[in-house]
């Protein structure tokens, strides 16, 4: 702050019963001058207002466009599940009975651990194809090393999600 304010705010009185500054004795360049200069302090205000009303701005924008979606589901949407349902009908078990689908449940079941085994081995084998990777390491081209790298950074990034999913989408830990 400048010395020039300085006085300026020093010859500042507050009046005891209204509680209001007396300017009256400060000049209109004196007063022009601590506008400005206050102004200029607080132009970092200024970019954060103009950054609030951008963001007001596509806040409202976004509210359009998911109005428009929802009127758009809301007149089409019936006719889509329609539709969907003609093209899969060859799918649809009727009649859809209670027996039925538990049944359903049953061969999904049975067949997805029906499929252990290869799956099982299809593991082993990329096992075994990732060690031998790993004992001819000095024949890896820089490109299968960027591409094992951004592999693990996924892993690790989907572990983060998972964790802030875990945790009730907080960053900065549990609820307690």
């Amino acid at each position: 702050m400048s010395s020039h304010l300085k006085e300026i705010l020093k010859n500042m009185v507050v009046d005891d019963e209204g509680g209001k500054l007396q300017l009256n004795r400060l000049s209109k360049a004196t007063l022009d001058h601590l506008l400005t200069s206050v102004l200029k302090q607080n132009s970092g205000w200024r970019k954060l207002k103009a950054a609030g009303d951008t963001m007001a701005s596509k806040l409202k924008q976004l509210q359009s466009k998911a109005t428009l979606a929802s009127e758009f589901l809301s007149k089409h949407g019936t006719t889509y599940y329609k539709q969907l349902l003609e093209e899969n009908k060859q799918y649809i078990q009727q009649p859809a009975t209670v027996e039925k689908c538990n049944e359903l449940s049953k061969q999904l079941f049975y067949t997805r651990l029906a499929s252990l085994p290869a799956r099982n081995e299809a593991f082993w084998k990329e096992v075994g194809h990732v060690k031998e990777l790993w004992k001819n390491k000095q024949d890896l081209k820089v490109e299968q090393l960027g591409i094992a790298a951004l592999f693990g950074i996924e892993c690790f990034a989907w572990f983060c999600a998972g964790e802030i999913v875990g945790r009730g989408f907080t960053f900065t830990g549990y609820y307690v």
